[in-house]
């Protein structure tokens, strides 16, 4: 819903700010007072081309801001695209400078006008008497048709879910077909590579197991040489043995006669344990040892076939592992899409027949529900003075499956007798368009509540009791969605909520364009000038209470 609409140096207009409320806001005025320049504000602050010729004389920019409320579907799209919806609210500024230079914010961030064109149809429903409206339009019509019916939407969701096996199917068969050769090549390139890593029958941490065991037998004569020197320098006369056995006798004297010498001689005694054991095990190294050339040639031969393979396939031994299960997987895939091809593309063509008979039961189901809308639309729109306008859904087969299941579908319409039906959008004028407009989205309100409908002197050409009809229709649909009347008719400003006047008036020289909020009184006296031309007469006030009571009672 529209809140609030602040205009800078649009066209005519100076500085406008009007507040919206729910249900009816209608504009009245003077042909040229500007009424229609409140819908070309509304136009390019949901995306319309800017021209620098809608500055106002004199001014060197144009401004036009909007706040609207924020339904959950338009909250996930701002965020989706990156703009801030925490507030409830969304304000969509634009602005134009003489220069041509322009920027588009969105709760003030920038955005692009691709951006500001989507925004602007999930919050406004634009259109007047010779708009093309998205209401009338192929897409919109099969959006009403799938929206009419609870059987239709489980049917359709059931179509879409075989249609996607089926594009998923043929998908893989165009795949396979196209990339045949190129598959072909990879398993021969995957079989070579596997049958390498598997023949080597590498396991974890086996790399780091033989660099260890090589580092001992390529040094094995400089251990030695170390082990020997060192029992030497430990055992030999006089060596650290024989002192170390000294040193425990002479603090174990003294410890004899100073108790506080008790622990010295206990690390003494332990280093002497310590450096026997110390003895036994570098001697039983020594004795133990068993240097063998053909294992350091095997575990050399071994390191470079594994360095071999990490080249190519790692950097590390696990990297080789996790490549060989990811090779297999590859192989058993392209073998299967290879051996099974046959099958899959039997599977299409089952898949085929079943998507094409599925979207024909749907159409049939469409062509049968439909019936009941048309009915109503007809009803509504025989009450707005087209009673001898007929009506019909025009569904195209697909030659081949599509999303939606049909080539095309689109409402037909004849408003004359003996004219011959013709699509829609085609068929009736500007006036009879917006009336059929009017009757689907009353039909569809429900469809369009988080919206604002905008209506531009669509009764244009209308009076007495259609005029009625047409007031009494767009009153019954501002219960269920805010809408916004250009109008000239005293009918329809006879339905609002909330009622501006818009007058021309002359400030220093220039025309400036002013809008002002009626309260309840001249609304009255509004609605009797429309009636009568004068707000003097008796008779006039009371024609005009009596309609705006007739309309709102309706």
């Amino acid at each position: 819903m529209l809140r609030n609409l602040h205009i800078v140096n649009f066209a005519i207009i100076e500085d406008c700010s009007i507040e919206l409320s729910d249900g009816a806001n209608v504009f009245t005025g003077e042909t040229g007072a500007g009424k229609s320049i409140l819908v070309e504000a509304l136009s390019v602050l949901t995306g319309k081309r800017a021209r620098s010729e809608l500055i106002r004389t004199g001014a060197d920019f144009f401004k036009v801001e909007g706040i609207f409320d924020c339904d959950e579907v338009t909250a996930e799209w701002l965020k989706n695209a990156g703009f801030d919806a925490s507030t409830g609210d969304i304000l969509i500024s634009r602005k134009l400078s003489k220069s041509g230079h322009g920027s588009c914010t969105v709760n003030g961030d920038f955005c692009t006008i691709k951006q500001l064109q989507i925004l602007g149809t999930m919050l406004l429903h634009l259109h007047g008497q010779h708009d093309t409206m998205e209401l009338l339009t192929p897409s919109y019509c099969e959006k009403i048709i799938d929206s009419s019916s609870s059987q239709i939407k489980q049917f359709y969701s059931e179509y879409k879910k075989i249609y996607e096996e089926w594009r998923q199917t043929r998908d893989l068969c165009e795949n396979f077909e196209t990339k045949r050769q190129e598959n072909e090549r990879r398993i021969d390139i995957l079989a070579w590579e596997i049958e390498q890593i598997q023949k080597a029958e590498i396991h974890k941490g086996e790399d780091e197991e033989i660099d260890k065991r090589l580092e001992i037998l390529q040094n094995h004569e400089k251990i030695m040489e170390s082990l020997h020197s060192a029992l030497y320098a430990i055992t030999s006369d006089n060596g650290a043995q024989d002192q170390l056995g000294l040193a425990e006798k002479d603090i174990s004297r003294a410890a004899s006669y100073d108790e506080t010498l008790a622990s010295a001689e206990e690390n003494i005694r332990t280093a002497v344990f310590s450096l026997e054991d110390a003895i036994g095990s570098m001697e039983s190294y020594v004795a133990e040892s068993d240097f063998s050339q053909e294992e350091l040639d095997e575990l050399q031969s071994r390191s470079e076939i594994l360095n071999d393979l990490k080249r190519k396939f790692g950097p590390t031994l696990e990297d080789v592992i996790s490549y060989l299960e990811k090779a297999e997987q590859e192989y058993d895939t392209l073998k299967k899409m290879i051996y099974d091809n046959e099958s899959i593309q039997e599977k299409m063509k089952t898949l085929y027949s079943e998507v094409q008979k599925k979207a024909n039961e749907l159409n049939n189901l469409r062509m049968e529900k439909a019936q009941l809308l048309i009915q109503a639309i007809l009803s509504v729109i025989y009450d707005l003075g087209m009673d001898k306008a007929k009506m019909d859904l025009r569904i195209v087969p697909a030659k081949e499956p599509v999303p939606i299941g049909a080539q095309s579908m689109e409402f037909y319409l004849s408003v004359n007798p003996g004219e011959p039906l013709r699509p829609l959008r085609e068929t009736a004028s500007g006036g009879e368009l917006s009336r059929i407009a009017l009757g689907i989205e009353i039909l569809i309100a429900d469809l369009l509540q988080h919206k604002t409908l905008v209506f531009d002197e669509i009764d244009v050409g209308i009076s007495g009791k259609i005029g009625l009809q047409v007031a009494c229709k767009i009153k019954e649909l501002s219960k269920k969605v805010q809408v916004l009347i250009v109008t000239h008719l005293p009918q329809t400003a006879s339905i609002a909520n909330c009622h501006y006047h818009i007058e021309k008036i002359m400030n220093k020289d220039k025309t400036i364009s002013r809008a002002t909020l009626l309260d309840k009184e001249n609304h009255i006296k509004q609605i009797a000038q429309m009636i009568s031309g004068t707000t003097n007469s008796q008779n006039a006030l009371k024609a005009a209470m009596d309609m705006i009571k007739l309309v709102n009672n309706t």
